[in-house]
């Protein structure tokens, strides 16, 4: 089979009928080029199927037109959801994505950042809050374009986008009140990552508000930073002997987990106890009964990431916090 002919930008310029430099400008809008003049450059572009190649474009720029996109867990259907949605806005740009999970792994995150930086990457899109630090300050040492989605609002290179996690908790604490609860038990991860503890703490504020004592006993954290659906489900059956009447779980992940205790011990949704969780990933919507949960639009923790990442790429002024507005989605749980 005789090799595929691979084209340059010389070929193209050649049946152009224009100079190289013509073609550059056409395909990267670095110029202002006569539309008959760049019409006959993409004419030939068709003709010769030809493709730019980035290895040697992000030699001559110092620029690799890749971003990378570093989640804790990738099987987290929130982490997946964002970073599918990133990933979108991306390619709608012309870069490509890097994607890597550090498993909630100080070793991991340091290796990681190692990594991204030996490819050059044009910018970094952090969607959780890091155990350890120092990669952080090597991303700025080298002047890395950062976002950091939820991570604690301390002084930092870079932006960093979350969702009041406090006004959620509270929400979801608020809701179950205001339908009667008073045994409002927490289920959830360690309380040391930032937006998990304003989520405990918001649970705490409608609770204190509400005169509704503060039981221990209704509460289990979980130290292990990886959390599933057998999480819920294993802490689930020990928060149901302290006879809670409600629950407010951490993720909506851990909160469908306990829902499967519940129906493992015949305990019936929403009569004998109520369930709200957080993140409104798109299972919580098809459970049945369906979830009622706190939501984080996707969306718009997207597309404010990818926003201000590019403005720091560009040397643009960009925002160093943005914090958006939860919203409360009331289902079958409650």
């Amino acid at each position: 089979m005789a090799n595929k002919q691979v084209y340059t930008m010389k070929d193209v310029a050649r049946l152009a009928g224009v100079t190289q430099p013509t073609v550059s400008h056409v395909i990267n809008g670095t110029a202002s080029i006569s539309k008959a003049v760049s019409d006959k450059v993409l004419e030939a572009i068709e003709t010769l199927n030809y493709r730019p190649n980035e290895l040697a474009r992000g030699l001559k720029t110092n620029t690799s037109r890749t971003i990378g996109i570093v989640t804790p867990d990738i099987t987290n259907s929130y982490y997946a959801c964002i970073a599918k949605e990133i990933e979108i806005l991306l390619i709608k740009r012309g870069y490509i994505a890097f994607l890597s999970n550090t498993d909630y792994n100080k070793e991991s995150e340091q290796a990681l950042v190692d990594k991204l930086l030996r490819y050059n990457v044009d910018g970094v899109l952090i969607l959780c809050e890091f155990l350890n630090r120092k990669p952080l300050k090597y991303l700025e040492s080298y002047d890395i374009p950062v976002v950091f989605l939820d991570d604690e609002p301390v002084d930092h290179a870079g932006c960093m986008i979350s969702t009041e996690n406090e006004q959620g908790g509270y929400l979801a604490a608020k809701h179950l009140i205001d339908r009667g609860r008073r045994r409002i038990a927490y289920l959830g991860e360690k309380v040391s990552l930032f937006p998990l503890r304003m989520r405990y703490e918001g649970y705490r504020m409608a609770l204190m508000e509400s005169n509704i004592p503060h039981d221990k006993d209704l509460m289990i954290l979980d130290n292990d930073m990886v959390y599933n659906f057998s999480k819920g489900l294993k802490y689930g059956k020990g928060i149901l002997t302290k006879k809670p009447d409600a629950v407010f779980a951490s993720t909506d992940i851990i909160a469908i987990g306990f829902m499967r205790a519940c129906a493992d011990a015949g305990i019936k949704i929403p009569d004998d106890i109520a369930i709200v969780g957080y993140d409104n990933i798109p299972l919580a919507s098809l459970m049945t009964p369906a979830l009622s949960t706190v939501t984080q639009s996707v969306e718009d923790i997207a597309s404010n990431a990818v926003e201000q990442l590019f403005l720091q790429i560009n040397k643009q002024p960009y925002e160093k916090n943005i914090i958006l507005e939860p919203r409360l989605v009331i289902r079958k749980t409650t």
